[in-house]
């Protein structure tokens, strides 16, 4: 007998090794799957009944894998969460400085629809300046109509006058 199935035989803590635990899942698994067929109290009432009457069997190499395994999944956890941080403040600031931006271009848009329209109520006021000084245009014109037509009248006898035999 050797020291583990020794400690078994006496009642104490048994510690098997790596192949005999795998061995023990293996026959479990074998056991709740032909359970399956069957009801379900039978399954587990063949899994329980297993265990019943043995100590409970600790593996301590495969302890230290798991907690290995634990370790390095908690490293790669923290990483993680690391990279997430990270991309989360990235993303943060990339949003910051797009409402900036967004803020900087409403802010100059406002900026120059104010200046159009003082640009533009600046060019209205001066077409009705424009418009009051040309009221007396009218009167000007049919000025420039008579001179005009007096010139033409003018203009006609001169040409008459010198057609006319000396």
């Amino acid at each position: 007998m050797d020291g583990g199935a020794a400690a078994g035989a006496a009642g104490g803590p048994e510690v098997a090794g790596h192949g005999q635990a795998s061995a023990q899942a293996q026959a479990q698994a074998q056991g709740q799957g032909q359970g399956q067929g069957q009801g379900r109290g039978e399954g587990q009432e063949k899994g329980h009944a297993a265990t019943q009457g043995r100590p409970l069997v600790l593996d301590e190499q495969l302890l230290g894998q798991l907690e290995q395994n634990a370790n390095v999944c908690a490293e790669n956890m923290a990483h993680l969460l690391g990279s997430l941080r990270s991309a989360l403040h990235a993303i943060s600031a990339m949003s910051t400085q797009y409402m900036d931006t967004y803020k900087d271009s409403v802010e100059s848009v406002g900026e120059n629809v104010t200046m159009s329209v003082l640009a533009m109520h600046q060019f209205i006021q001066k077409a009705k300046e424009l418009n009051q000084s040309l009221k007396g245009i009218e009167h000007l014109e049919k000025e420039i109509t008579t001179i005009k037509s007096t010139l033409d009248q003018l203009e006609a006898a001169m040409r008459a006058m010198n057609r006319a035999p000396r």
